[in-house]
């Protein structure tokens, strides 16, 4: 029998939560020896920001995503989906988004009711802004409204991707694929184009009309992303994860990374400490 689970009823362990007007954030953790979940569905739609860990998101019978640190999954109310039993220690942010909100948010409303994953499409800077907010919205009065804002633009997002879903051509899609799958190389956009046999300037134009950025804005936001995971789950040097993402060497890295994030690498592996249980 499929579980329902009533607002602010989670399988984690709640850390601490804060509420603003239309959102619900609760910091989760799971043991790294959880079991995992049974097929449930929740009463609100939910946004679970990936803090740290992995584990694999069951949608159904079909859809099965891997989160991994920052990444951004969107589940609306009433679908079932499950976890799998995890490998490591894993914290997420859930935010539960009332009815009301959705309705106000500007787009279709069919474009809120998919699962939607948000991994290269800023969701690093997006969640570490969401996150440090949330820390300190008891300290700073211009932090609920920080948080607000970027909840709006998380919101924001997935309309834009479910909404792209809709209209997006396969070689398309499979060009995307071909850049997330191979961001660390060092690709260009005649052999992208010739795996999905397009001329590369129709491929240039409809790239950036599809996903609101170019080839290379994409694999740099990947790029930064795949850093961003290894800051959050290691402790390897800067150097050596700058060379794995794909930079050409750590001054590089460190000037991309701070242009997109808005801190240095070092900056954001401490800001993304975990909070400290209350109480």
């Amino acid at each position: 029998m499929t579980e329902g689970l009533a607002a602010g009823k989670f399988f984690g362990e709640r850390v601490r939560a804060h509420s603003l007007e239309g959102f619900k954030l609760s910091e989760l953790v799971y043991s790294q020896d959880f079991v995992g979940t049974p097929p449930h569905f929740h009463e609100h739609s939910l946004m679970k920001a990936n803090l740290g860990g992995r584990f694999n998101h069951i949608f159904g019978t079909k859809t099965t995503w891997v989160s991994v640190p920052w990444t951004l999954d969107y589940c609306p109310s009433g679908v079932v989906h499950s976890h799998n039993a995890h490998q490591s220690r894993v914290r997420v942010l859930v935010i539960e988004v009332h009815p009301a909100r959705l309705e106000a948010s500007e787009g279709k409303p069919e474009h809120l009711r998919s699962p939607v994953s948000l991994r290269a499409e800023r969701s690093p800077w997006l969640l570490s802004r969401l996150y440090r907010g949330f820390k300190e919205i008891e300290l700073d009065t211009a932090c609920p409204l920080e948080v607000e804002g970027t909840l709006l633009m998380l919101l924001s997002e997935i309309l834009r991707i479910n909404g792209n879903k809709h209209r997006t051509p396969r070689w398309l899609r499979h060009a995307r694929e071909i850049v997330h799958d191979r961001f660390r190389e060092s690709l260009t956009l005649a052999e992208i184009a010739h795996e999905v046999d397009i001329h590369p300037v129709w491929l240039a134009s409809a790239f950036h009309s599809a996903y609101g950025k170019t080839v290379g804005q994409m694999i740099r936001q990947l790029r930064v992303q795949y850093a961003s995971d290894q800051l959050v789950s290691t402790d390897r040097p800067l150097a050596e994860i700058a060379l794995e993402a794909g930079f050409s060497d750590q001054s590089h890295f460190s000037n991309i990374f701070r242009r997109l994030v808005g801190a240095s690498p070092t900056q954001f592996r401490r800001s993304s400490a975990p909070s400290r249980p209350q109480g």
